[in-house]
């Protein structure tokens, strides 16, 4: 929440933003939860499935592999020419290889430490992080 509002040219501590989960999270806590299980009535958690289509690429036919979570969208694909084991775990270790790997990387990248620092300090790497993002996603 800090960096969103630093984002936005407000500067708050993280002090700030505990005080504000302490005091307002459990509302918006049950809120997400009641609006959860109206809209999942029908899943009990979250799930994916793997599909497989068999399509037509450059007048050559292949299979297609996707992994699709329980409201329809594609979390990753993979074209293969062959539809057996292999390409099924080839097509899931590049599925799970690729998670962990943008996940380590987001994660060490905006973990700051804050509670190990000063306040300037935790200001500056923070600017650092959010400036090589956005030199990063542009």
């Amino acid at each position: 929440m800090e960096d969103l509002l630093f984002e936005r040219g407000i500067d708050i501590c993280h002090e700030t933003v505990r005080l504000w989960w302490n005091r307002f999270g459990p509302l918006f806590a049950g809120d997400i939860r009641r609006q959860r299980i109206s809209r999942m009535k029908g899943f009990r958690q979250w799930r994916w499935h793997l599909d497989e289509m068999y399509v037509k690429i450059n007048g050559e036919m292949v299979y297609l592999w996707r992994a699709v979570d329980h409201e329809g969208e594609i979390l990753e694909s993979y074209v293969t020419k062959t539809r057996d084991k292999k390409a099924a775990l080839a097509f899931m270790k590049k599925a799970l290889q690729k998670f962990a790997s943008v996940h380590a990387n987001l994660d060490n990248h905006f973990s700051l430490e804050r509670h190990l620092v000063d306040r300037q300090t935790s200001k500056q790497r923070r600017s650092a992080a959010s400036a090589e993002w956005r030199s990063i996603a542009s």
